[in-house]
C-alpha cells in the first residue's frame, strides 16, 4: 500500500517529460513529483516519507527488490 495521487495536467509542467512527449513521433510520458516546499531554493524542503513511498513507487513498477534499493539509500 504505497500512497499515491494521479492528477491529470493539460498544460507545460517545466520539466522535460514535455519535450520528449512532443518531440517528433512523440512518446508517452510519466511524471512522478515529490511534494516540497521553496522549490529552487537553497533550503528547498521534502518529507522524508514522501521520498520513501517514492522510491518504493518507482522501485514497485521498476520490479525491483525495494529491500535491496532502500539499503543503499
Amino acid at each position: 500500500n504505497i500512497p499515491y495521487q494521479i492528477e491529470a495536467i493539460s498544460r507545460g509542467t517545466g520539466t522535460d517529460a514535455n519535450v520528449i512527449q512532443l518531440s517528433r513521433a512523440g512518446a508517452a510520458t510519466g511524471l512522478i513529483s515529490i511534494p516540497n516546499r521553496y522549490m529552487h531554493s537553497p533550503c528547498e524542503m521534502v518529507d522524508m516519507r514522501d521520498v520513501q513511498h517514492t522510491i518504493a513507487l518507482l522501485a514497485h513498477f521498476c520490479g525491483k527488490n525495494i529491500g535491496e534499493i532502500l539499503k543503499s539509500y
